[in-house]
């Protein structure tokens, strides 16, 4: 599996310069009610990370993304939790999914018969868990929450240096989330080894400002 950037997927590497950060806009029904206004006004270096919770229309959501995200030019990943969600993301043609940490063992006998291009990132809470996510061929491990986060899906904040620690374990394959918003993100932009930073969707300002950095950090 093959690592991203935000054209193709594939992290860009220019010459004597470090790979830009991945930026993943990342779904949550209460704070980000208008999840295709974002998707349609995202710009080609955002990942759209729609996260459904069980909802009953994820389907026509799904599509909907799918064609906001290719009018815009951003990607769109989807969250999937069993076979029926990754059959949906290969339907709307997704760039990526993200399986949580529960349901990997399930579902890595029909990842591997997924097409190679699409990018596989699963949640990671501890040292093991990202260990696991690299030997089992996984993209990336996205790891929460690092801060303090309303997020129904949020367990205890880890911290910047357990962060680091983390992400050094696979280098280039770490995502941080949870608790980053416009007052935190500074805080974890300095990791060398952080393949990228997720956010809540529709946060005011974030976009923009995130954008600026890891322009000038990547």
């Amino acid at each position: 599996m093959a690592v991203l950037t935000p054209q193709d997927l594939r992290v860009k590497h220019d010459a004597g310069k470090s790979p830009r950060r991945l930026l993943i806009a990342a779904s949550d029904p209460q704070r980000c009610p208008d999840l295709l206004g974002f998707a349609a006004r995202a710009n080609p270096d955002w990942i759209v990370l729609y996260r459904h919770f069980g909802a009953p229309k994820r389907l026509d959501m799904a599509e909907q993304l799918a064609l906001a995200c290719k009018a815009s030019g951003a990607a769109l990943w989807l969250s999937v939790v069993d076979t029926q969600d990754l059959s949906l993301a290969i339907r709307v043609r997704a760039a990526g999914v993200h399986i949580p940490e529960p349901a990997r063992g399930q579902l890595l006998p029909a990842l591997r018969r997924c097409p190679s291009s699409l990018r596989l990132s699963t949640s990671a809470h501890s040292a093991k868990a990202v260990l696991s996510a690299k030997n089992a061929g996984f993209d990336y491990a996205i790891v929460s929450a690092v801060f303090p986060s309303a997020s129904v899906s949020a367990g205890p904040p880890l911290g910047v240096l357990r962060l680091a620690g983390l992400s050094r374990l696979w280098p280039g394959h770490v995502i941080a989330l949870g608790g980053i918003h416009e007052r935190t993100f500074s805080r974890v932009l300095g990791l060398d080894m952080l393949a990228g930073i997720a956010c809540v969707a529709g946060q005011n300002g974030i976009r923009e400002k995130l954008d600026r950095a890891c322009r000038l950090t990547g």
